[in-house]
């Protein structure tokens, strides 16, 4: 199975090199025209600096599981799900 990035670049490359427009490399490729567009958003800063302080965490104590690290993170004052840690 071919992941939807590469399906997107192998679009790109066929429409740069003008052998066929872009829905019709879509419906080759079985790729949703919307997801040919579609264009990742980056995280916030804020986000990455508390994946960041989650990963330190974890090296640093590696023995605890989520439920412990979420609580030290709720001591220094960070919000997150149990899901996200």
């Amino acid at each position: 199975m071919v992941s939807a990035s590469a399906k997107r670049e192998a679009v790109r490359a066929v429409v740069e090199k003008g052998l066929c427009s872009v829905r019709k490399a879509c419906r080759y490729l079985r790729l949703a025209r919307s997801s040919c567009q579609y264009r990742a958003k980056e995280a916030q800063e804020k986000t990455r600096a508390l994946v960041r302080r989650i990963v330190w965490l974890s090296r640093e104590h590696p023995r605890y599981g989520y439920r412990r690290i979420r609580a030290m993170l709720a001591r220094e004052g960070w919000m997150a799900s149990r899901k996200f840690v």
